[in-house]
């Protein structure tokens, strides 16, 4: 899954669903990512300054039960939304996301992404996998946080509540081996 400023690279998506035919066992693979700005000129607009980050690998979640990955993942969040996913798992996913029906956008990915974990072992390559562009213009996140805020801000939402009850409840029902349709 991806968007306007995901790219992603064709042998990194291969390796990936390659490694996911040979190892059925896991649900979702990805591989490195990184992120470049293309920073403005003095009219506001892009500019021919590009600026690559080159971020270190991250480490799979591949222990047995749920719990354990689940613990490892709230510890060192690492995003599974561009990993290639077996499509029964993240059509699961997804319609426990429609009937959470988050209320703030911003959790949907981080829902998505604890749900896999719960729901299954990750694996992590070596290789790169996608560029993601930063700072781009008319950013819909950029809007989303002056009106609401950063994290912190979020909790103080009339909406948190329900939407992260909700949260945890399906991640919860999903590490006790069962889908938990609300």
């Amino acid at each position: 899954m991806g968007d306007d400023d995901d790219f992603f690279l064709v042998e990194g998506l291969r390796s990936c669903v390659n490694f996911l035919d040979n190892n059925p066992d896991y649900i979702s693979c990805g591989g490195r990512l990184s992120t470049f700005f293309i920073h403005p000129d003095s009219d506001k607009a892009y500019g021919d300054e590009i600026e690559f980050i080159l971020h270190p690998p991250t480490n799979s979640m591949d222990s047995n039960t749920a719990v354990e990955r689940v613990e490892k993942h709230f510890r060192s969040y690492q995003v599974t939304w561009y990993d290639v996913h077996r499509t029964d798992i993240i059509q699961k996913v997804f319609n426990s996301l429609c009937v959470l029906n988050p209320r703030d956008l911003f959790l949907l990915e981080a829902f998505a992404t604890h749900h896999t974990v719960a729901c299954g072992k990750v694996k992590r390559l070596p290789n790169l996998m996608l560029l993601r562009q930063m700072n781009i213009l008319n950013s819909t996140c950029t809007d989303e946080n002056k009106t609401n805020g950063d994290n912190f801000d979020r909790m103080l939402l009339e909406t948190w509540s329900r939407d992260f009850n909700g949260f945890v409840d399906a991640i919860q029902g999903c590490s006790k081996g069962r889908w938990h349709f609300f």
